[in-house]
């Protein structure tokens, strides 16, 4: 008896949304987007923040999408 091999394929996607918050000079990532504030997780003197911020208090300068596939 010959077993069938199963070719499934694993497929992720992984989305970043890189921002610069002027007010504390550092950069963060987009943890959650909200209407009008979002959770935002930055370091700043060593320190992890995630912070609920206005949107008009930061700036989004890039959105990077990675897609991993697995077999």
């Amino acid at each position: 008896m010959k077993l069938r091999e199963s070719n499934t394929v694993k497929k992720q996607n992984f989305n970043y949304t890189i921002v610069y918050l002027p007010d504390e000079k550092v950069y963060g990532e987009v943890i959650s987007l909200g209407t009008y504030a979002s959770k935002v997780h930055y370091i700043k003197d060593g320190f992890e923040y995630e912070s609920i911020i206005l949107n008009e208090d930061f700036e989004i300068l890039e959105q990077v999408n990675i897609e991993e596939i697995e077999e």
